[in-house]
């Protein structure tokens, strides 16, 4: 697997991640304080003022999975950039890692950073193809242990 290949997994999966969170909160919000409880249950179950928040939590269960996976892939993107920064170019690890999982634009990172916008976008452009060059597992691998 390539570099840009993680990272571009990296910045999917932070805003698939983001719009999960989106729609559990929605969901969540639905689970509020019921007005009622078992106790006004009919013996037959037509009123079962229980069975629309088991259905809830059951739709909810899936997208926190989901959600979860989508972090995964977050933290394998910081990973590579951590290893990046610590054995490659600290500047170029914060500036991976600024974009694709945090999400910040060029021009945001050269701000922050006190960098000419341009070396920055050189860096999102040009760095993950050197980093090929060191080989992923062995970046993921620095930077999980950093």
């Amino acid at each position: 697997m390539r570099a840009i290949d993680v990272l571009a997994r990296a910045l999917e999966a932070r805003n698939r991640a983001r719009g999960i969170e989106r729609e559990l909160e929605v969901r969540r919000a639905h689970l509020g304080p019921q007005g009622h409880g078992y106790d006004v249950v009919r013996i037959s179950g037509a009123l079962d003022p229980m069975r629309n928040v088991d259905n809830l939590l059951d739709a909810i269960a899936p997208l926190e999975a989901e959600r979860e996976a989508c972090l995964q892939d977050v933290e394998d993107g910081r990973a590579l950039c951590r290893g990046a920064a610590a054995l490659v170019s600290e500047t170029a690890g914060k500036v991976l890692e600024l974009h694709y999982c945090v999400g910040c634009e060029a021009s945001f990172i050269a701000e922050q950073m006190h960098y000419p916008e341009s070396l920055v976008q050189g860096i999102i452009d040009s760095a993950p193809a050197g980093l090929d060059a060191v080989g992923v597992p062995r970046l993921m691998q620095a930077g999980r242990s950093a």
